[in-house]
């Protein structure tokens, strides 16, 4: 007996859901290689007279396309990569990947169990991190770990699903489900961090269904969303009502996700996921089902990918809604921080404690380690402050002990020429740390081309976002702050750094002490400091950037980037970046707190707010009977 889920075609997961297989005969469903939908049984015994139902799902289609944080993507060498070198006139080389090998996939180095051809960071260096985590030596990684829900695994067959064949054809289904997902794209995308979301994603929107006329356990468990509003709305959208709701019915919402090349160009990214997106709805239009447009969800970088294919890629036709999650809009002062400094003194929030730790392996833990990394991919580049960020206002800051302001920068609203592209020494980018690798170019002239990129970027989306938007932000000044603003504090100081042969007593070389004299004035505009010869590249003490410089008497400074202090989630600052979508005049704005940037799409607000959005995004929609 073939039925609708909702008696007029209605919704239901893409990779089936037996949910309600022990209370009636109701055959397993998925989704076989070709994009078709399966139903899977084994005959009964003759006195089981009740009809087997084979639920069919609806043949209108909304994708759901989740777009990935920077890092959020797993990459892949797509050539041998060589490290060339030689001492005293003899050359080598050295093959540091080959092929097909995974250069960048949390799950594998978060998880010895899933670790599978990847590289190992431990022990790579500065020029290996420039050769490996090159924009042009890498591509997007489908191979990523995918796991399914409970109930996709536990595979109902009646009888014979108990024997060794039965056995079988269950295992043959639980793959096709996972290869499914693969097809979607689930394996380009981190699944440490957006795997337990895609999922939750794809049961909450396959639970709008009935069942005999009623509907279903799971569609009652959404119908509880009737009267609500989201948490943190900056103007509280009216209630949903169950009209809205119930009209989840009527669509099937498979999700998609879409890995990138992060090091690239959002605007190059922007043009590949637009591709895809195009791709996404021939495939189910060429299966002859009705794909008008797709919802887009995007976490962090990912927003300004989709930004960019909406409004410079053509892709908007394409667009239903975009959704956005804590999208660093302007910028985040965090990744001056990163230039200067690498990925220590962080917190728990840039990446969650393991990802953040991780992510410090392998980009870097100084900035002579990050630089190489960072200064040729016009992608991190983008995610610097940009001319919007802070309202245009000066946002790096060089304090005394005092907390006097000696300088505030930008002083014209223009970073790229007043921090990124200076020569004082509080440049962004230290051109000696370019190029550690000694590859024949002037590193210098490519990294402003790079920086030019993001610069271009920045101009031509700072005003452009995609109607409808969605969006949220994290506003947490007690658990979370950001560096909303970044401050450098400088004092005069005697430094004591130990050196090979000192004499120490205990079990360990002593670590560089400072005697701070916070009572001797600073000399001399800080644009007028100068590099201590021999101490460009201090290591963190206590994991906060720390420069030896030496002000316009000579004095010995020491200049400290302070603690993160404005509320936001850890990355990207409420007030100074995250609420700049508000430019865009979203449909409904929330911001939130009690999560951290990497992970927010596990928080129940946030998720609770992702099921309102796309709720109201189909609204428009005009259902044909």
């Amino acid at each position: 007996m073939t039925t609708n889920e909702n008696g007029a075609g209605a919704s239901a997961p893409t990779g089936g859901d037996d949910r309600d297989a022990p209370q009636e005969r109701v055959a397993t469903r998925y989704v076989d290689a070709q994009g078709h939908t399966v139903f899977a049984w084994n005959l009964t015994s003759s006195k089981l007279t009740d009809p087997v139902k084979l639920y069919m799902p609806s043949h209108r289609i909304v994708p759901i396309v989740f777009v990935p944080g920077i890092m959020g993507s797993n990459l892949r060498a797509i050539k041998d990569v060589e490290r060339k070198g030689g001492v005293g006139g003899r050359g080598f080389s050295v093959t540091i990947a080959t092929k097909g090998q995974r250069i960048w996939n949390i799950d594998s180095m978060t998880s010895l169990v899933k670790a599978d051809n990847s590289i190992s960071w431990p022990g790579k260096d500065a020029a290996d991190r420039q050769l490996l985590l090159n924009m042009d030596a890498v591509e997007v990684d489908d191979r990523g770990s995918i796991e399914l829900r409970s109930e996709e695994s536990n595979v109902y067959l009646p009888d014979e699903g108990r024997t060794r064949s039965g056995q079988r054809r269950r295992e043959e289904i639980r793959q096709a489900r996972l290869d499914d997902k693969r097809r979607r794209g689930w394996g380009t995308v981190s699944w440490y961090s957006y795997g337990p979301f895609l999922n939750w994603l794809e049961e909450q929107l396959a639970g709008a269904t009935y069942r005999n006329g009623k509907p279903s356990p799971a569609f009652l468990e959404l119908l509880k969303h009737v009267g609500s509003s989201p948490t943190g709305a900056v103007h509280a959208p009216p209630p949903l009502t169950e009209e809205q709701i119930k009209k989840l019915v009527k669509f099937r919402f498979p999700v998609h996700a879409v890995g990138y090349n992060w090091l690239k160009s959002n605007l190059d990214s922007g043009q590949y996921l637009a591709d895809k997106i195009a791709a996404i709805r021939k495939h189910y239009t060429d299966l002859g089902m009705d794909c008008q447009k797709v919802i887009v969800i995007t976490h962090s970088m990912g927003g300004l990918v989709a930004r960019a294919a909406s409004q410079a890629c053509g892709a908007d036709k394409d667009i239903l809604a975009v959704i956005h999650g804590v999208m660093p809009t302007d910028g985040a002062g965090a990744f001056y921080k990163r230039f200067v400094g690498g990925l220590t003194g962080e917190g728990a929030g840039v990446f969650g404690s393991l990802v953040g730790k991780v992510t410090a392996l392998v980009l870097g833990a100084s900035g002579r380690e990050t630089t190489p990394v960072l200064g040729f991919g016009p992608g991190p580049m983008e995610l610097a402050p940009n001319q919007l960020y802070n309202g245009g206002k000066p946002w790096l800051f060089i304090k005394d002990a005092h907390g006097k302001t000696l300088l505030s920068l930008p002083e014209r609203g223009n970073p790229y020429e007043e921090i990124y592209r200076a020569n004082p020494w509080w440049q962004a980018v230290n051109p000696a740390w370019l190029n550690p690798a000694g590859l024949p170019f002037n590193p210098l002239l490519i990294h402003r081309q790079a920086m030019k990129k993001a610069e271009s970027y920045h101009k031509q989306l700072a005003q452009k976002f995609h109607q409808p938007t969605y969006a949220y932000w994290g506003n947490d000044a007690a658990d979370h702050k950001a560096w909303g603003t970044v401050t450098w504090r400088a004092v005069v100081a005697n430094v004591y750094d130990p050196k090979p042969g000192d004499v120490f007593f205990g079990d360990a070389m002593p670590t560089r002490a400072w005697s701070e004299r916070p009572g001797l004035p600073i000399v001399g505009h800080p644009a007028q400091w100068r590099w201590s010869p021999g101490h460009d590249d201090l290591p963190a003490n206590e994991g906060l950037p720390e420069r030896y410089l030496l002000d316009g008497k000579g004095q010995t400074l020491r200049c400290t980037i302070q603690p993160a202090a404005d509320a936001g989630d850890g990355t990207v600052p409420a007030g100074q970046s995250g609420a700049g979508v508000m430019r865009g005049s979203p449909a409904v704005a929330c911001r939130t707190v009690g999560y951290d940037h990497q992970m927010s799409y596990n928080n129940d607000s946030v998720r609770a707010f992702v099921f309102d959005s796309v709720v109201r995004a189909i609204e428009p929609i005009v259902v044909k009977a």
